[in-house]
């Protein structure tokens, strides 16, 4: 299974970023591997649609999991059309958060947050 998480820097140990689309790095971590890798997000420089367009990162990597702060309308919607389940935060670190995660210990996003949250 793979994980999505925006993240302040490229480094493990990182903090994690709260915005989605704006989110200056994307962590992937592999449970499998138990391993992260980083991605840029080439939407969170762009004038509109940064949401809806990380969204497609995240499907494009083929995670099967998102944790972040809020998803605003749009980049839900795109979600909610996948098998990609969403979770709140919950954690300072990206350590903190996959743990998280994987003791059961994150609430779901079930509704969109305020559209440009992150700016």
């Amino acid at each position: 299974m793979k994980i999505l998480l925006g993240s302040k820097t490229k480094t493990v140990g990182a903090d994690v970023d709260n915005r989605f689309g704006r989110a200056e790095y994307y962590a992937i971590y592999d449970t499998d591997l138990k391993e992260y890798t980083f991605a840029d997000n080439s939407a969170k420089d762009g004038a509109h649609g940064a949401g809806p367009k990380a969204a497609q990162i995240a499907i494009d990597l083929g995670v099967d999991v998102v944790i972040t702060g809020n998803l605003g309308p749009r980049a839900l919607a795109v979600i909610e059309n996948t098998d990609i389940k969403s979770y709140r935060i919950s954690g300072k670190t990206l350590e903190e958060n996959v743990e998280n995660y994987l003791n059961d210990k994150l609430e779901p996003i079930n509704g969109a947050g305020p559209s440009h949250a992150g700016n």
